[in-house]
């Protein structure tokens, strides 16, 4: 029945809801359209129960495009079930319920068929396919994990590639800046060497002038006379003639 079909039959059934005219076959079939539209069974509290379905029913199909968006599995839980399958952290309810997951839970006891409320006539074809799906799951999956590990070894082994190539770059720069820290400081030592040679050959100026003769203490006295040097001779000095004696000696006398 498709979408536009099913809220015209809705409706008839809402106004009969509503003056208590529901029949047991409306009742059935508005029971199994609630696992369908609302993947869950019809609580039964009290007369409304059903007239108060059918408008959830009717406000959620306004919503879809289609019939195939209800689909989301063939297998319909009932009211209050969840499922937790080994291996799996996922829990399960109707809202998430999907086909996969209810063969996977069956496969392992196919007596727990008794929590749906609803499931395709093929079941138990298709629950006994599982372990060779997952088998060919799991190759499928193994494939797809060596491909993924070959290609991060191909990127691993271009980088690696680069990173050596980075390592020889700097090794040649290291070496070149060795070699140019050992040319400066060889110049510097050749500039040292020339430095020290040049200040033992040079002479200061005044340094001849200044020298003390030997023999004699340098004359510190500003006010005393210039020292006569090698060459001249020293000033006649008055003073240094005996004066004459006038008186005649004994033998002049006799």
């Amino acid at each position: 029945m498709e979408k536009d079909e099913l809220l015209i039959v809705l409706s008839e059934l809402e106004s009969k809801a509503r003056n208590g005219n529901l029949s047991g076959s409306d009742k059935t079939f508005i029971q199994r359209q609630c696992e369908i539209i609302l993947r869950r069974a019809l609580v039964k509290f009290c007369d409304n129960s059903y007239h108060d379905a059918i408008i959830e029913m009717s406000i959620k199909l306004k919503k879809i495009n289609n019939m195939d968006d209800l689909k989301k599995s063939k297998y319909l839980l009932k009211n209050g079930v969840i499922l937790q399958i080994e291996g799996d952290p996922k829990v399960y309810s109707n809202a998430n319920l999907t086909d996969e997951a209810a063969e996977r839970y069956l496969s392992k006891n196919t007596a727990w068929i008794v929590r749906f409320a609803a499931y395709p006539e093929d079941w138990e074809k298709r629950v006994a396919k599982v372990p060779k799906l997952e088998k060919e799951k799991k190759t499928v999956d193994a494939t797809a994990h060596n491909e993924q590990v070959d290609a991060l070894s191909q990127e691993l082994a271009a980088e690696k590639a680069k990173v050596e190539k980075l390592e020889a770059v700097l090794k040649d720069e290291r070496a070149r800046y060795e070699d140019v820290c050992a040319t400066l400081l060889e110049e510097r030592k050749e500039k040292q060497s020339i430095a020290d040679k040049l200040e033992t050959l040079t002479v200061p100026t005044g340094a001849v002038e200044n020298k003390p003769q030997r023999g004699r203490p340098p004359n510190t006295d500003k006010n005393a006379p210039p020292e006569p040097t090698r060459d001249e001779d020293p000033p006649a000095d008055e003073d240094q003639t005996p004066p004459m004696d006038d008186k005649p000696s004994a033998e002049n006398q006799t």
